[in-house]
């Protein structure tokens, strides 16, 4: 589990540009306890590997110091037995390299500049 991840009540997650982002535990317990996202429980890799490989990264229009990595999952778990094709989302404070949240979304929301695109064409 997830918890075991936490040293000190954090975990640092290298992003695709070689980054620590630092996950708190008291956040990792916000995901998956605040707005019913008690499916994140088990899916601490899905938010890791959101990071470490996005497809895309956009500024928030909201907050100037605010990113969010992107990455479509074409199976999540939900429940048990359920699985679903969403695109993931981990908000970042870039200013601090702090994970703020995450989320999942069945639709792309990319909805500020972008900031980075991985590339399809090879």
């Amino acid at each position: 589990m997830a918890k075991d991840l936490f040293k000190n009540g954090e975990c640092k997650i290298t992003d695709h540009e070689g980054r620590d982002i630092v996950l708190t535990e008291r956040t990792w317990r916000h995901i998956i306890r605040d707005n019913n996202r008690e499916y994140f429980r088990y899916q601490f890799n899905k938010v890791a590997g959101t990071l470490k490989k996005p497809d895309v990264i956009f500024n928030s229009r909201k907050d100037k110091n605010v990113v969010i990595y992107q990455r479509y999952l074409a199976e999540f778990c939900l429940a048990n037995t359920v699985f679903v094709r969403t695109y993931i989302y981990v908000v970042v404070n870039w200013k601090t390299a702090r994970v703020l949240t995450a989320y999942i979304n069945p639709k792309s929301q990319t909805k500020g500049p972008i900031k980075w695109q991985k590339d399809n064409s090879k």
